[in-house]
């Protein structure tokens, strides 16, 4: 070996050595950055549990209710409610409307219910609660309703993180995990289909739908840094599913639990850290604690400030093409929004994309055979990170 390939040799050890100083202390910084937030007080966190469980399954049904009700809150002036076709086999949702199909007046579905000048909806009521718990109208139809979360203001009382592909058990525990850790109160849901979970947090008072988001958003990101081998697949989408109200509509709707068919199935019910089903439903419901504007302020500006809030996406977008340039697509729309870049994320790899400013992390993008070139360039358009750097895929990283 000539002296210049030793050198070259020594040179390389240093820089591996040097790599992993840097990773033994982003580590640590990690640990006390996490230390920091579990050693905040939560002092305006209140739980109904301290009123001695009000409520419980043994509730009248009035109480059970009013405490549904004060949970779950969302539009109360418009509601949307299942439908099913029996002739297609079609199901979803629709706001429920006094002029729905009549005659002349309704005009589904050439006019969407949000643009119809015949408007009539439901307003939320006692009654109507009460058939959801049931499952069944007066007259034994089915009856399921949802919410839409995001009230006029752009406000929500709720944050609900979807979760309903392949591996939801993992990935939804991991996220409810990650709230333990950080005391954000966290309720799991089992979905109707029994395939899936609904991972929700509820605030005292009404709260801007993008701070929602964004606590949601630094939530999973923790998770990521916590769980490095975690992919996040079955996680479809938060509710509100928008920062804002959009123009002319209602926000994302998300079906109430607690529905009287699925429950029987043990389906739309709240379940443990271990998804056993709660005993008695009512009594947990009651026993969830409701988080304060202050803590929710306080762990989202924490994890802006240390760059541990990842942009994740609002839903899936559903592409014509292979399930690989799916999730390529969609992460790459969710690297549009980034802030900062979490230290790492094991599943991605190889496609790195980096930004020139000193302050800036590279992330990358998981690694799928059957991409093409030209697909991941002329992808949707990346915009400035956080430090305004224009954000561009590195062509040598690329695959053909």
């Amino acid at each position: 070996m000539t002296q210049r390939e030793v050198r070259i040799a020594e040179l390389k050890r240093r820089i591996a050595a040097l790599d992993d100083e840097r990773t033994a202390i982003a580590a640590e910084v990690a640990a006390l950055e996490q230390t920091q937030i579990l050693a905040m007080p939560f002092p305006n966190t209140v739980s109904l549990e301290r009123m001695g469980h009000i409520v419980d399954r043994h509730s009248e049904t009035d109480r059970k209710i009013s405490l549904f009700r004060e949970m779950f809150r969302g539009r109360t002036d418009v509601f949307p409610i299942r439908w099913n076709n029996a002739k297609t086999g079609k199901s979803g949702y629709a706001p429920a409307c006094h002029n729905e199909w009549q005659r002349g007046v309704c005009e589904k579905p050439r006019v969407k219910c949000s643009a119809c000048p015949n408007q009539a909806f439901i307003e939320v009521s006692d009654n109507l609660i009460e058939r959801h718990l049931r499952g069944t109208t007066s007259t034994g139809a089915p009856f399921v309703m949802g919410l839409y979360p995001m009230l006029s203001d752009g406000t929500c009382y709720l944050l609900v993180a979807d979760f309903d592909r392949e591996d939801w058990r993992r990935d939804a525990l991991a996220y409810v995990e990650t709230c333990d850790l950080l005391h954000v109160p966290c309720a799991l849901e089992r979905s109707r289909s029994g395939n899936g979970a609904h991972a929700w947090i509820f605030f005292q008072e009404p709260v801007p739908a993008a701070a929602a988001r964004r606590l949601g958003s630094a939530i999973i990101t923790d998770t990521m840094e916590r769980v490095p081998d975690i992919g996040f697949r079955s996680y479809d989408r938060f509710f509100p599913s928008q920062d804002t109200v959009p123009i002319g509509g209602f926000g994302n709707l998300i079906a109430l639990p607690l529905q009287g068919a699925a429950r029987r199935n043990e389906n739309s019910v709240f379940v443990d850290r271990s998804l056993a089903t709660c005993a008695d439903q009512w009594g947990y419901l009651a026993g969830v604690q409701r988080m304060s504007r202050d803590s929710l302020d306080r762990i989202v500006e924490h994890a802006s400030a240390g760059g541990r809030v990842l942009g994740v996406r609002s839903h899936w977008k559903k592409e014509r093409t292979s399930h690989g340039f799916e999730r390529l697509l969609d992460v790459v729309r969710s690297l549009s929004s980034l802030e900062c870049y979490p230290p790492r994320f094991a599943w991605f790899s190889p496609i790195r994309f980096t930004c020139p400013g000193p302050n800036c992390r590279p992330a990358s993008l998981p690694d799928w055979s059957g991409w093409q070139r030209s697909r991941i360039q002329n992808s949707t358009p990346l915009k400035p990170c956080a430090y305004r750097h224009m954000i561009r895929p590195e062509s040598s990283h690329v695959p053909n």
